[in-house]
């Protein structure tokens, strides 16, 4: 593989080069499609809840519960590909992009009792 595995930190990359690096499409579909999709579910997280009906202590607990999530989330996937610093961090990245397209698609089905359990 043309990889950055022999790459100096710091050194110049043509572009030419860095197109053909899998590393790099690999992040712009991390990119796109992962931290897209995952901003359109946190901005959205109110009105999911709201098109269920007009309660708003329901809507404030669903997006004070799937914050939390989130920043628990960060930390961990932050953390984890530290500690197993053998594997390589882009296969982190794409099992967080796996897991949170999973997570996606749960809340896509059902109701009100199922966006509270699937959005955590």
């Amino acid at each position: 593989s043309d990889g950055l595995a022999g790459a100096d930190v710091g050194a110049g990359l043509p572009l030419s080069k860095a197109l053909r690096m899998p590393e790099l499409w690999l992040l712009l579909l991390i990119g796109f499609v992962g931290m897209g999709s995952g901003l359109v579910v946190l901005n959205n997280a109110g009105q999911m809840v709201d098109s269920f009906g007009p309660d708003a202590k329901a809507t404030t607990m669903f997006v004070s519960l799937i914050s939390i999530a989130n920043c628990f989330g960060r930390i961990t996937f932050g953390l984890v590909p530290d500690v197993f610093s053998h594997v390589p961090r882009p296969l982190f990245c794409a099992a967080n992009v796996v897991i949170m397209g999973g997570a996606q698609s749960l809340l896509a089905l059902g109701g009100e009792a199922a966006l509270f359990s699937r959005g955590v």
